[in-house]
């Protein structure tokens, strides 16, 4: 059975047997009760290569589909080529298949197989068969010519049992089986589908199927790149349904992907011409009076919905007249916070939507709202919000996506209701849902381009149109590449710059930060806090990871004025750390690792003192550099060129001391230099910084000194890794060569990241609070610059390929962005 059939809930089909003559013989009258899905197919063959042939799910392989394609096995070896239905039923806390087709005398050619095993018992009048295939069973009847096989004898007994009977089952699917058209079609009954979601999702709550409709009908059409459904759904139910709301009501365009960030897990809107259509359309069912006070605010709107997050949601009112919408919200002015300059604000009628629109809406508490242009949104946390202004700013939205403009086309441009789920961030969202032993496979389920999942709902009479499309992205990933993913909190305004640092089991990074308390933070790479621990003071310059026992198992180095640190991922000293000094520590601690074989050199700076201590904290014997004649000026740094070692220690006094690893003078430079306070770097074979003129500076092996004019200015920054050399004077930055005017701002030091084949150029400008990201070529990346106030870490937050980086947002706290 191919692999790919499950994944729809779907597929297969036929058995076979004898002929009897009855009253009926349509083969929807043999549906058993409490059927949830149906296939209906002309070619059963022919739509599981199309299946196959998927570029999805020829590739999706979960656990929860191998233990279904198992009990599917026995259909591998019916061979029919009629119209067919393929139905499946939930028994007690299990999934089974029934299949219906036309009974043929070469349905079932078991003749030929070998292991196989074939009993006949009776059921009152009727001869069900048991076939045993291969370790899997078949059983099946044949009624009036047509072949009922299931998986389960239960199933078969009932279908017998009202056939006897002369009971016409399942009236309302009858008639919408008749609307199908397309060589493959599905229907789905959707109360019994919330079982079906049950059974995959248990700790889901799929309130939203409650009472939606009746049967659905979908016409179903499988492409290498895409699959699209579109059909009917029937609102012939024995209670009345949510799609009943909209009857009489105009559907709009649906306009609320402007306001969606790119980090949601998807969003679900309705519209509407006139509330107060909607509104006795909702009396009517709900039978409950609404306050008058909801004339004024949803008078305004023609579009209802919510954006959802892993922390929580937003409600979103669209407004057709924003001034008549300001008005009615007068009496709620009340400032709550104001966030990167604009205002949110308490909201002290907290269950009103839900009193207007249940249950099409359920949110009974949004307590602070603001105003997006002409979008009103609601939240119960402040923190969706600032997530919701931030990446509208940024222009992280779903609307500006090529991928949502691809799928939009293949819907209708106004619908009653519509569903877009985000399938890179949904899918962790389902693994919180299943079973905790399959939530690993479904968070690691690669999509293979399929950004995006949506369905709609076009309210007519008597029944609703409906389209669902699942299909690959063919253009650019996106016009933005850019979203805000997360923003961590911190107890106090953050010091220093956010930094990953690598979890070792997953190759995950973890996210580090210090607050002016001197608190060190680290949290996960869903942004949950894992500890925090305090510190006797500022980490100087950058955390640096080490490998101290050789396992693999990274720890954090740094130094504080006081202490030199080594700490592991729970937040516990390492012993024999911490390492208290005397006199403070000057320089941010210098980790050498010569020949990349963990035998770690520590050194640490007091002044003009240089300290070289081992990963037992010990100094390290024959490091004979230990008083420098003036102030040391910058950390000092280990440069290889070819298989010799170079340490580079500038002092204030202009000297420059290049050494060996023993700290005994390898190079000698006889000129006092004018250091630019840039640090030193390896440039082709040569070490290389700027002096305070703005000249390049570069130094041989031999300790000959060349100099080239840049023409920067005295305040420039510069950064070399590799090959590439970038500067940065005043509002000029050059990427090898390649100049970019900027605008005036104040800027941090370049920085330059190599990540696979790439290379990343980042600045930040702190005075606008603009991060921009370039390539190695000086293109400006989509998307950028995006707010943020600090130089940035680039790397892989997730391990799933794309890029994320940290950076400091606002004083206390941590903004983490995807890059696609």
């Amino acid at each position: 059975m191919n692999k790919s059939l499950f994944v729809l809930f779907i597929f297969f089909l036929f058995s076979s047997c004898q002929e009897e003559k009855k009253n009926f013989s349509s083969l929807p009258n043999f549906v058993p009760p409490e059927t949830a899905i149906v296939l209906k197919t002309d070619d059963l063959k022919d739509f599981s290569k199309r299946l196959a042939n998927n570029s999805f799910f020829s590739q999706v392989e979960l656990s929860a589909q191998k233990k279904l394609q198992q009990k599917l096995v026995a259909l591998e070896y019916v061979h029919a080529n009629d119209e067919s239905l393929l139905c499946f039923s939930m028994i007690g806390r299990d999934v089974f298949y029934t299949v219906i087709t036309e009974n043929k005398a070469d349905l079932l050619p078991t003749d030929s197989l070998p292991n196989k095993m074939v009993e006949s018992f009776q059921y009152g009048e009727q001869t069900i068969k048991k076939y045993t295939l291969e370790e899997n069973v078949l059983y099946s009847v044949v009624l009036n010519g047509v072949f009922v096989g299931s998986g389960s004898k239960l199933i078969v007994e009932n279908v017998i049992r009202l056939f006897n009977l002369g009971l016409e089952q399942n009236v309302h699917f009858k008639e919408i089986y008749a609307s199908a058209s397309g060589n493959a079609s599905l229907f789905v009954q959707n109360e019994n589908f919330r079982k079906f979601y049950g059974h995959f999702f248990p700790k889901g709550n799929p309130s939203f199927l409650k009472h939606f409709s009746g049967w659905t009908a979908l016409d179903l059409e499988v492409e290498k790149n895409a699959i699209f459904l579109n059909g009917i759904v029937m609102e012939k139910a024995a209670a009345p349904t949510t799609l009943d709301f909209f009857k009489g009501v105009e559907p709009q365009e649906n306009q609320l992907a402007q306001v969606v960030p790119l980090n949601a897990t998807g969003f679900y809107t309705f519209t509407f011409h006139d509330f107060s259509v909607l509104r006795e359309n909702i009396l009517q069912k709900n039978n409950t009076e609404l306050p008058e006070k909801l004339e004024g605010l949803f008078a305004s709107a023609n579009e209802i919905g919510s954006i959802y997050f892993p922390e929580g949601k937003a409600v979103v009112l669209n407004s057709k007249n924003v001034e008549q919408t300001k008005t009615a919200l007068l009496s709620q002015l009340e400032i709550a916070d104001e966030f990167r300059g604009q205002a949110i604000y308490n909201f002290s009628e907290k269950n009103i939507f839900h009193q207007a629109f249940s249950p099409l809406l359920n949110s009974r508490e949004l307590n602070f709202y603001t105003r997006l242009d002409h979008f009103f949104v609601f939240a119960e946390k402040m923190e969706v919000l600032q997530n919701i202004i931030a990446n509208f700013q940024n222009k992280s939205v779903l609307a500006n996506q090529d991928y949502f403009k691809e799928t939009a086309e293949n819907l209708s441009g106004e619908a009653s209701i519509l569903l877009v789920g985000i399938n890179e961030n949904l899918k962790k969202n389902l693994a919180g849902k299943v079973a905790e032993k399959h939530q690993e496979e479904i968070k690691n389920l690669d999509l293979h381009g399929y950004q995006l999942s949506a369905m709609q709902f076009v309210r007519g009479d008597g029944f609703s149109h409906v389209n669902v499309t699942f299909q690959k992205n063919t253009g650019e990933t996106a016009q933005n590449g850019t979203a805000q993913l997360m923003a961590l909190q911190l107890e106090n305004p953050l010091v220093g710059n956010p930094q990953f640092f690598e979890y070792w089991r997953t190759g995950e990074q973890y996210i580090v930060a210090q607050d002016e308390k001197n608190t060190l933070y680290l949290f996960d790479t869903d942004g949950e806090l894992r500890w925090k621990k305090q510190l006797d003071g500022r980490i100087l310059g950058e955390i640096q990871p080490v490998d101290l026992f050789k396992n693999t198992r990274l720890q954090m180095a740094f130094a504080t004025p006081d202490k030199f640190y080594v700490i592991d991922r729970n937040g516990k000293d390492v012993a024999p750390f911490p390492v208290k000094f005397d006199e403070p520590i000057t320089q941010p601690l210098s980790v050498f690792d010569y020949a990349g074989n963990r035998d770690y050199r520590f050194v640490i700076v007091q002044n003009k003192t240089v300290s070289m201590l081992d990963s037992k904290a010990e100094s390290v014997n024959g490091f004979e550099f230990e008083v420098a004649k003036s102030s040391i000026l910058q950390a000092p740094k280990h440069i290889r060129i070819g298989w010799k070692d170079y340490i580079l220690i500038p002092e204030k006094s202009g000297k420059l001391n290049i050494l060996s690893r023993q700290g005994k003078p390898r190079v000698s430079v006889e000129k006092k230099l004018d250091f630019s306070g840039n640090e030193w770097f390896l440039l082709r074979k040569k070490f290389t910084s700027t002096n305070a003129k703005g000249n390049l500076m570069q130094i041989d092996e031999s300790g000959a000194i060349s100099t080239e004019d840049l023409e920067l200015s005295e305040t420039h920054k510069i950064a070399v890794l590799g090959t590439t050399l970038v500067s940065l004077s005043e509002n000029i930055l050059t990427i090898n060569e390649k100049e970019l005017e900027l605008d005036y701002g104040l800027y941090t030091a370049p920085k330059i990241f190599n990540i696979g084949d790439k290379t990343y150029v980042n600045i930040t400008d702190t005075q606008a609070s603009k991060v921009y990201l370039f390539n190695g070529k000086g293109k400006l990346l989509p998307g950028f610059p995006v707010y943020g106030n600090s130089t940035i870490d680039l790397g892989n937050l997730d391990n799933e390929g794309k890029l994320e980086f940290v950076v400091k947002g606002e004083d206390d706290s941590v903004l983490v962005y995807r890059v696609d």
